[in-house]
């Protein structure tokens, strides 16, 4: 079959058709079309209300539509469904611009865009099921494939999350400042295989629209193709691509009652390409990874980001990386840092701002997993955290500890490969501390040199270097639980006690009653040693009690109280 070269035709002229289709039955109900945890209806395009029968109409597809506005001479993204009877037009998995199977089921979406000779683009756009929670974490996933009659690969396709974000009446769709924008951190231009974009974000709140695209304002980094299985060869510097299995869905990149944002570096604004060290002192630390930045100013240390996304093997991806090997303690990511003496000295940090204020009087237990990377050239055991309020940026290399911040470190040399170590410490907040900071802190007096591993033969000489994974931050009173439980002797209850075990706080714990209906005086306080859970109180009356459970420091300050209820009414035998 020969080539054809094909233009897109202004939207105008399927107004009619697009005015019959809003008539045609529905074939499947919208509620049936939704995946469970998925905030992206329809999210494979397989429900429809009609048959595709040529381009144009994606709003075939049941809660799809176009991202411009209707009737603007814009855009007209397409709709692919096997039901379409005629192959090379809009069938799969051979139509018009290509061949390539659904990524699953029988359908999906296409958009076309090009710069010249008048730019040119076309989006695709959803109502979300329900609209996002302030503060959450979520995922954007989608997958891409490029038509083989597209005549260029070009321009990073991404997808913007927003409230009541309206339909776009220029030809570049546009970001306000309160949308969240994820992109692909590279020109996609297989033609074979479906590749996957993602990216993370955290919601303000309100979030009820996403939106498929091109976002840039040029397209970059052309990749030159022929033409599709159908002969259709679109315009010079023109590209094409399928979209299917979108996906917006909650990502916990927070556990529970832990109050450091992104612990496990798992949430990402995109795929890291280049450690922070390649980056002429700009840290790329702070563009790539979610709620954590530079401890420095710009212009010092520059910490690094490691995901097993990267494009690059013995770049920045996980397990292998150009500072070592080290799988992740959990997860696919983790934060590296360096320190070393010569030269005037070198420091790294990374900060990160507490879901909420300490509470004063309250204790904390903070933790991080630590592993010594390959290119290290020494060992040090100095690497340690910060909680403060308000710490400001460091302006110096060596990062200030003031008197009023808590500082927790790791007892001594951290010198374990293929491993790691966990850092822990405990301490009793003043109160309002906000922020958290993970470095190297105190002069490099100890210190030893292993053979180096070099995996992607990098080695910096009087280095050390530690991937830091799995950071948190928990109040010694979250997850504890208190309940009283009858004995065979009358009002006699058993009191259990039971904390988090994630926590493991050192704390001693005291039972002692409350007040009764009757206000007769309790027992004595009964103590339960640090790391019992159980003991045994006796009512001296009858009535209902509440008896108080107080939680103790080891300096035997109350750090936080319980209480339960136990209804002894009977009179004692």
């Amino acid at each position: 079959m020969n080539s054809i070269s094909i233009r897109r035709l202004p939207s105008t002229v399927f107004i009619a058709l697009a005015t019959l289709l809003l008539l045609a039955p529905h074939v499947a109900d919208a509620q049936s079309c939704n995946v469970a945890g998925n905030y992206v209806p329809n999210p494979s395009f397989e429900c429809r209300t009609d048959c595709p029968s040529g381009l144009t109409q994606i709003a075939l597809a049941t809660s799809w539509q176009n991202g411009h506005m209707t009737g603007s001479d814009l855009g007209t993204p397409d709709y692919y469904n096997s039901c379409d009877a005629e192959e090379c037009r809009t069938s799969t998995p051979t139509n018009m611009f290509g061949t390539q199977a659904p990524h699953q089921g029988k359908a999906y979406a296409g958009i076309y865009q090009y710069d010249a000779p008048d730019p040119w683009r076309e989006y695709i756009r959803a109502i979300l099921t329900s609209p996002l929670t302030a503060g959450r974490y979520y995922r954007i996933t989608f997958y891409v494939n490029f038509a083989e009659g597209g005549r260029a690969a070009s321009g990073k396709i991404g997808a913007i999350v927003g409230q009541d974000i309206p339909l776009s009446t220029t030809m570049i769709h546009p970001i306000r400042p309160q949308d969240k924008y994820i992109k692909a951190s590279s020109v996609i231009s297989d033609a074979n295989n479906w590749v996957e974009v993602t990216g993370d974000f955290r919601a303000t709140g309100g979030e009820n629209v996403i939106v498929i695209g091109f976002f840039e304002n040029t397209l970059d980094d052309r990749v030159n193709f022929t033409a599709s299985n159908c002969g259709i060869l679109l315009e010079p510097g023109s590209s094409y691509y399928y979209i299917d299995d979108v996906a917006l869905v909650e990502n916990p990149c927070f556990g529970d009652w832990n109050l450091v944002p992104n612990p496990s570096f798992e949430c990402k604004y995109t795929c890291p390409e280049t450690p922070g060290f390649f980056n002429s002192g700009v840290s790329y630390f702070n563009n790539v990874v979610m709620d954590w930045i530079n401890g420095h100013d710009v212009n010092l240390g520059t910490p690094d980001y490691y995901n097993s996304c990267a494009p690059s093997t013995c770049n920045s991806g996980v397990p292998y990386n150009v500072s070592g090997e080290e799988a992740a303690h959990t997860g696919q990511a983790y934060a590296g840092i360096a320190q070393f003496d010569y030269d005037a000295g070198w420091r790294e940090y990374i900060r990160t701002t507490l879901l909420s204020s300490l509470i004063t009087g309250r204790r904390y237990v903070l933790k991080f997993y630590v592993s010594e990377a390959e290119l290290s050239a020494f060992s040090a055991g100095n690497v340690g955290a910060i909680v403060g309020e308000n710490i400001p940026l460091s302006t110096t290399m060596v990062h200030p500890i003031r008197p009023q911040d808590h500082y927790v470190s790791a007892p001594g040399i951290i010198s374990r490969r293929n491993g790691w170590e966990l850092v822990r410490g405990e301490f009793t907040a003043t109160g309002h501390e906000n922020n958290l900071v993970i470095g190297f802190f105190d002069p490099l007096t100890t210190r030893y040199a292993p053979p180096c591993g070099c995996i992607c033969r990098y080695y910096i000489q009087g280095t050390n270097y530690l991937y830091i994974d799995d950071v948190s931050l928990q109040d010694c009173c979250d997850g504890l639980n208190v309940t009283a439980e009858p004995t065979e002797d009358l009002c006699t209850w058993k009191i259990r006690v039971s904390q988090n075990p994630a926590l493991q706080c050192v704390y001693a714990i005291e039972v002692v009653d409350g007040m009764s209906d009757h206000a007769t005086p309790g027992p004595a306080p009964l103590s339960l040693a640090s790391g019992l859970t159980a003991g045994s109180i006796t009512l001296s009356s009858p009535g209902t009690y509440t008896v108080l459970v107080r939680f103790l420091d080891v300096d035997g300050n109350v750090i936080c109280n319980q209480s339960v209820k136990v209804d002894c009414t009977q009179e004692l035998k």
